[in-house]
């Protein structure tokens, strides 16, 4: 996958992602493979990324868990050792014995797991058990070499300790000599130039027979060798002299042993630094409650439940986050997004392309699992104004050179994100410049989201095919925005509410809505009515739902019958309540007890008994439970089993196929119309969208032979939605 510009991955957030992953990294070589980290060339590559992280999760939250603690970076040692000959410190050789412990530990944890795509990455690594046992008999833990790691050290040592014992006692006598006469204060021996001395007062240095190795600090103290003790401290840097020779060539024989090894050692340090990136993202899935959502090869955006890995990692918490709901890729190849500043447009934008980046860097993105990523060819990203002083650019010379280079590559692998398209220079130049832009990016086939103030692009997303509205909610009230995308519906930018709200001048007011016109300011009222009306119906919708289905199940009369029925009913229950007595004193029929299935008024719907008080019954009609009397309630025929029941509490009177492929859409409107006519509906409503018309000619194709079905239409004032009335 390419990205335009290059840091085009930062702009959208990337940025806080492996900020985060380097914190999380427990080695130089989990931060080298972070940094070689990139993103995937097929969606086999994906899927075997996300499966990995997943394996990872499961081991962090297992009892067996992988051996991180000595994932150390030896690759510089390995550098120093390439000459032939070379050799390093102990130090440096014992973290290579280190090495080879971690990895022959993972290799066992491998060789143990059930987790298959771990093993494909750990199974490079080599156990170099021989080489691990050979610099131990060589080195003590911290990297001192071993008294026997060889013979002739351990004899030139054992010499050197009886040397330096007979040279202390020499020093000793002389010094307790000299402490008797008055020369010196000290009985302790001490090393000058490394030959050990005696202290002596500098006005006694003539006293005691010897060479002078230096004086102190004072002047007052004089360093001297005796003459006595000449031979001892002379065998004694020879042997010293004779040991450093013995343990160089235990460390460049030891060194080569590592020299034949290197190579495997720096193929098994990068399997090491892979397994410490894959625990990283394998913890960034846990923080973000991150998923992997299904993947498809056609480009389509399916975001559900969706919330930006970004902000997540900033504010800490899920609940501060709103979720995105939003599709591009199948009707609508474009999706313009409308709103006040501050609102969220750009957020929404950068969520998509983050969780694009993310997935096609095996990375899991936190929505629900039932959406739908792609893997881009290339991610192309025009956010900014990218002036530059140097390259003599203004605003909209920058703006221009990004449009160019989205315009020359747009194509249907690519996903383009341009934030506030068409600003900078003249408005109607710029919206119609960002039209045209728009109108090639769809026609080209790529996969497009702008935000824009431009209400000409409002226009053209409603009538353009392939393009839709989208706009960020807002609360009137408050003038507040919410951050929730509403797709298919433009957006408003508030500007004369948000000013009259903060108290603008009115006259300064009055004369901006006088200037900017009638019909724009009819437009802006149209958007902020379409919204109330859009909120009061979806309410109202879910109500009348309810109505429907419990006006069917107990045969109530519809709003439009006459008015006498429901005060029939307030007379019945008057008669009723003036013989309270009578009513207690009759009892229900011998059919009628807890648990029998009933009919009520001659009706088809079957219900449940499921009380009895003398004439009075309770009884469940699917979810509504009705206290009748005993003489409106029938058996039920067994042959009439409870069809409506089952029905009529689920049967929908709508359907959105917006984001389906044709023959999922063509599934789920046989099931609404199934459903429709068993809960006897007698109209539904299908949402296909406008997008390129192919999905709705599918459905009215399907309509039309659907025999089910009275008739159909689809209004010239709403394209996007299909009314049919069944038969």
């Amino acid at each position: 996958m390419k990205l335009y510009p290059p840091h085009a991955a930062s702009l959208l957030g990337f940025g806080l992602v492996q900020d985060f992953l380097r914190e999380q990294v427990l080695s130089a070589l989990g931060e080298d493979a972070l940094s070689s980290m990139r993103p995937a060339a097929t969606l086999d590559a994906v899927r075997t990324r996300l499966g990995r992280v997943a394996e990872m999760q499961a081991v962090l939250q297992g009892q067996h868990a992988l051996p991180f603690e000595e994932f150390l970076d030896v690759r510089s040692t390995l550098d120093q050792l390439e000459p032939f000959d070379a050799y390093v410190s102990g130090t440096a050789l014992w973290e290579v014995r280190r090495v080879c412990r971690a990895m022959r530990r993972v290799r066992q944890w491998v060789v143990d797991s059930e987790h298959v795509l771990l093993r494909q990455v750990m199974k490079r690594i080599t156990v170099l058990r021989a080489l691990e046992d050979h610099l131990e008999s060589v080195l003590l833990p911290g990297g001192e070499v071993r008294s026997d790691a060889s013979p002739a050290l351990h004899r030139i040592r054992r010499r050197r300790v009886h040397c330096q014992e007979a040279l202390r006692s020499k020093l000793r006598s002389v010094l307790q000599d000299a402490v008797k006469r008055g020369y010196a204060t000290e009985l302790q021996p001490t090393v000058r130039a490394g030959r050990m001395v005696v202290p002596i007062r500098a006005e006694a240095k003539r006293k005691v027979k010897g060479f002078v190795h230096g004086t102190s600090a004072t002047g007052q103290t004089v360093y001297v060798e005796p003459a006595a003790c000449l031979e001892l401290n002379n065998e004694l840097r020879l042997l010293e002299e004779e040991e450093r020779r013995e343990v160089v060539r235990l460390l460049r024989a030891t060194a080569a042993r590592v020299r034949e090894h290197a190579a495997s050692l720096r193929v098994s340090l990068r399997c090491l630094g892979q397994v410490d990136l894959v625990r990283a993202i394998a913890c960034l899935a846990t923080r973000l409650n991150a998923e992997a959502p299904k993947l498809n090869q056609d480009g389509v955006v399916d975001i559900r439940q969706g919330r930006s890995p970004a902000l997540l990692l900033h504010l800490g918490t899920q609940e501060a986050v709103v979720p995105l709901e939003l599709t591009l890729g199948n009707e609508t190849r474009t999706l313009v997004i409308t709103g006040p500043n501050a609102g969220g447009k750009t957020v929404a934008m950068k969520t998509v392309g983050l969780l694009s980046v993310m997935i096609a860097y095996g990375i899991p993105v936190p929505m629900h699992a039932d959406s739908s990523l792609c893997l881009f060819d290339q991610i192309m990203v025009e956010i900014g104004d990218n002036q530059s002083l140097e390259q003599d650019l203004s605003t909209f010379s920058a703006r221009v050179q990004g449009l160019r280079a989205i315009a020359d590559q747009a194509g249907p692998g690519t996903l383009i994100l341009v934030d506030e398209i068409g600003t900078g220079t003249d408005p109607a130049e710029g919206a119609a410049l960002a039209q045209a832009t728009l109108a090639h990016c769809t026609a080209a086939g790529a996969r497009t989201i702008a935000t824009t103030h431009h209400g000409t692009l409002k226009t053209f997303a409603h009538e353009a095919h392939g393009v839709e509205n989208g706009s960020m909610e807002f609360d009137q009230a408050s003038l507040t925005p919410t951050f929730r995308f509403r797709q298919g519906l433009p957006g408003s930018s508030y500007a004369f509410l948000i000013a009259e709200r903060l108290e603008l001048n009115a006259a300064v007011l009055a004369q901006a809505r006088a200037l900017l016109g009638d019909p724009t300011v009819s437009l802006e009222s149209l958007l902020l009515t379409l919204q109330k009306e859009r909120k009061a119906l979806s309410d109202q919708r879910l109500a009348l739902q309810g109505r429907l289905v419990r006006s069917r199940i107990l045969k109530l009369p519809a709003s439009g019958a006459p008015k006498r029925a429901p005060q029939a009913r307030e007379k019945k229950s008057k008669r009723v309540r003036r013989r309270p007595r009578r009513a207690r004193k009759e009892t229900a029929p011998a059919f009628i007890a807890v648990g029998a299935k009933v009919v009520m008024d001659g009706a088809n719907t079957i219900g449940e008994v499921l009380a009895v008080e003398g004439a009075q019954v309770m009884v469940a009609f699917g979810s509504i439970r009705v206290q009748v009397n005993a003489h409106r309630l029938r058996p039920a025929q067994r042959k009439r089993k409870s069809r409506m029941v089952t029905y009529a509490q689920e049967a929908r009177t709508a359907v959105d196929l917006r984001g389906l492929r044709v023959h999922d859409a063509v599934r789920a409107v046989e099931k609404l119309l199934d459903d429709a006519a068993r809960a006897d509906l007698r109209a539904v409503q299908i949402l296909h969208g406008k997008g390129s018309g192919a999905l709705r000619e599918a459905i009215h194709a399907y309509l039309a032979a659907a025999s089910a079905v009275q008739e159909y239409s689809s209004p010239n004032v709403n394209p996007g939605i299909t009314y049919v009335r069944l038969a």
